[in-house]
């Protein structure tokens, strides 16, 4: 996310570039991976087998 951050200023130097919603973009899918981590780790206390709940956990994501 840090390398990801420096995009919009590089790309501002060609171009016009929103820098509000480019760095609202980015703050928004830094909270959409915390968001799925917590679900993850919500599915993961729910069962004892790690196998079984990395695999409800990815369906989770993929259906996000």
């Amino acid at each position: 996310m840090c390398i990801v951050g420096f995009y919009p200023l590089i790309f501002s130097q060609y171009g016009e570039v929103y820098m509000l919603t480019s760095y609202g973009s980015l703050f928004a899918f830094f909270l959409l991976g915390g968001a799925l981590m917590a679900v993850g780790m919500f599915i993961s206390s729910l069962t004892d087998n790690q196998g079984f709940a990395a695999g409800i956990g990815i369906a989770a994501i993929l259906l996000n």
